[in-house]
């Protein structure tokens, strides 16, 4: 990535972990991700607008990276 230009020192793994996950990237916004008192809310309770604007990645991408992810993940 730094011969395209772009500043690798600041890609460190909790970064491009949240670019991953990043739904916005499949054109979906997402909202009600956390409540008033700013603990994390269920994502059954999340609002969804698909579609919301053009995705950067096509779908069975971003799936293939969530699968990488979710076998990547330290269960707590």
């Amino acid at each position: 990535m730094r011969e395209e230009g772009y500043p690798a020192e600041k890609l460190v793994p909790s970064t491009v972990l949240s670019l991953l996950a990043n739904p916005v990237y499949l054109g979906q916004r997402v909202w009600n991700r956390k409540n008033d008192r700013g603990g994390k809310n269920p994502p059954d309770e999340w609002v969804v607008a698909p579609d919301a604007h053009p995705a950067i990645i096509d779908e069975e991408t971003w799936l293939a990276a969530q699968a990488q992810l979710s076998t990547r993940k330290v269960k707590r």
